[in-house]
């Protein structure tokens, strides 16, 4: 059937649970219509294998958000970040992702969270017996100074009793990325600052991130996406990770003034999950290389995230989720020559087509890899 064959998907048994991710590849897709038609399968395989969906993540065209909402909320009931993410071939929709569970004990527990409207959800607790997680979803800028957005993240953690300490990733989308970076990092730097959270280069828990070019509304400035964990009870191991081949991105000293670290790792449950911040063609000293070189940068990058990964003893095969980020769509066959270079299998079905954070970079990839040890 050609639903499953564009469906890939990666399972990790948990203790008292299964984590799985699912990706959608719609890349080659050339009607909503047909869309329409594999989000069918998808569901079907969700409903069959009894997961209940901790997010979905859409990257599409923008025009048919409203059409896709109306679709899903008859399917399924979780938070939805929905992005214009033009994919490389010039079809409606890149991929879709989702996060799930298969819950096997009484001892894990999911809920979901509204909005302060009770109109929409915007997030999932999951409850086990090593940590307690959680994820918000589409918390949004509608000003330029960003710090509404995040004063609406403060309210929401606090509401379900969580600090903001306990973020080990965001993903962060800007709508015209190239005017707006540097007012985004003054004001993400306000938080930590207020917060108490360190972004030294030597800080241990500087969350993981990706900041890249993308809208979620007509109006809307900018957009994050949040996950936290809770590990009081010490089950859980949370840990930066750094990159030899990459400097930090202190946020006092860099260009742009970025805060983030380079990865985070949590372990629990013998599994261990490396969150990659979105990651490009950056040197040791924080400098832009290959200017100008598309195959130069992507080849960069990857070994930029190989390096990483090699730290856990993971490859591009351990990576249950990941987004490829281009400039310009045609740089998408550069991609593929690098991959063949390289000996890698295809590892992403998401590529769309974005700004990156300096407008000199061409290539972007984020991702989070797993390992059952």
């Amino acid at each position: 059937m050609e639903g499953i064959n564009k469906l890939s998907v990666k399972t990790y048994q948990m203790n008292g649970f299964k984590k799985c991710f699912l990706t959608l590849n719609l890349n080659d897709i050339a009607t909503f219509e047909h869309v329409c038609e594999l989000y069918e399968v998808l569901v079907g395989y969700i409903a069959e294998k009894h997961i209940k969906v901790v997010y979905e993540k859409v990257f599409g065209q923008l025009a048919y958000k409203e059409e896709f909402k109306a679709l899903r909320n008859e399917k399924i009931k979780a938070p939805l970040t929905f992005l214009e993410g033009m994919s490389v071939m010039d079809t409606p929709f890149s991929s879709i992702l989702i996060c799930g569970i298969i819950e096997e004990s009484d001892e894990v527990s999911l809920r979901y969270i509204k909005t302060f409207n009770q109109e929409e959800l915007i997030g999932t607790e999951i409850c086990s017996p090593s940590f307690q997680y959680l994820y918000l979803a589409e918390i949004k800028s509608w000003s330029k100074d960003f710090n509404d957005m995040y004063q609406e993240l403060e309210k929401y953690l606090d509401v379900c009793g969580y600090e903001p300490f306990n973020i080990v990733r965001t993903w962060i989308y800007i709508n015209q990325i190239d005017d707006n970076y540097l007012q985004f990092n003054q004001a993400r730097r306000e938080f930590f600052e207020r917060n108490e959270i360190d972004f030294d280069s030597k800080a241990k828990r500087l969350p993981a991130s990706t900041c890249i070019s993308g809208k979620a509304e007509e109006s809307c400035y900018g957009m994050i996406d949040v996950q936290c964990i809770k590990n009081e009870n010490e089950q859980c191991k949370i840990e930066r990770v750094y990159n030899i081949l990459q400097n930090e991105a202190e946020g006092k000293k860099y260009l742009y003034g970025p805060t983030f670290s380079r990865g985070m790792l949590t372990e629990a449950d013998n599994c261990q999950e490396v969150h990659v911040s979105g990651t490009a063609s950056i040197n040791e000293a924080g400098k832009t290389v290959y200017v100008g070189d598309e195959y130069g940068q992507i080849k960069k990058t990857l070994l930029n995230v190989n390096s990483i990964l090699q730290q856990y003893d993971m490859t591009f095969s351990d990576l249950c989720q990941s987004t490829c980020f281009f400039k310009k769509k045609e740089y998408y066959a550069e991609f593929l020559k690098c991959l063949e270079e390289l000996g890698l299998e295809k590892f992403s079905d998401t590529f769309v087509v974005a700004d990156v954070c300096r407008s000199d970079l061409l290539f972007e990839l984020d991702g989070i890899a797993i390992k059952e040890i």
